[in-house]
């Protein structure tokens, strides 16, 4: 079984990716939340070993994408 972690690191090394190509498929909203979403996940105290995302996120989310 995977921990949650190295699911978590794969899936922002899978965003980083997606961020870094020029692919033209990508929407310029959805280039904007992948972007966003490796800055605003990460781990805020030492005692919670859950990586949470930034207290705005769902917000942020939706100025994004609207």
């Amino acid at each position: 079984m995977w921990s949650v972690s190295h699911d978590l690191h794969t899936v922002l090394r899978v965003l980083d990716g997606l961020r870094d190509t020029d692919t033209p498929y990508i929407s310029p909203a959805v280039t904007a939340v992948i972007a966003y979403v490796p800055q605003a996940i990460g781990y805020v105290d030492s005692n919670v070993e859950l990586p949470l995302p930034a207290p705005d996120f769902a917000e942020r989310i939706e100025e994004l994408t609207t």
